[in-house]
């Protein structure tokens, strides 16, 4: 299965607690979305900054810098990174560097509910559909009349 790396932001950069805290809940959905979007297209997603935040703590230097390390080690098995949100942090500036010196393809994306949305669209558009609905298919409503619900 092909691995794709995930590199977006986590630690966050506003002054105030609560500031930090609503950054830090964007950066986590942001990174989750990126992972489900990327194992629906049948790709295994790699998100070292979920995953060793989990474990280690993001806040002590040495333990940072130790999970960033082993994020390091994901990026040599995964065959392409990609690049989720709008700055690019200290972290993810070395992930990037890393995967150019490894050749690996370095791909710049939308943000994963764009993303998402543009695939909506896309299908929409292919298959003829209005709203995610096409002329043939019944609203929920007559559905259930004509089952007698």
């Amino acid at each position: 299965m092909k691995k794709i790396f995930v590199c977006s932001p986590y630690h966050p950069v506003s002054e105030s607690e609560a500031g930090k805290k609503a950054e830090l809940e964007e950066n986590i959905y942001r990174a989750k979305m990126a992972c489900r979007l990327i194992a629906a297209c049948g790709l295994m997603p790699l998100a070292p900054h979920l995953y060793f935040t989990a474990i280690l703590d993001d806040d002590q230097k040495a333990e940072r810098e130790r999970g960033i390390q082993m994020g390091l080690s994901w990026l040599e098995e995964a065959a392409e990174v990609w690049v989720f949100g709008n700055r690019i942090t200290k972290g993810m500036a070395l992930e990037i560097e890393r995967a150019q010196e490894l050749s690996k393809p370095v791909r710049n994306m939308p943000e994963p509910t764009k993303l998402l949305g543009m695939l909506i669209k896309s299908i929409a558009e292919k298959y003829g559909l209005s709203d995610c609905k096409n002329e043939e298919q019944p609203d929920a409503a007559e559905s259930e009349e004509d089952y007698g619900k």
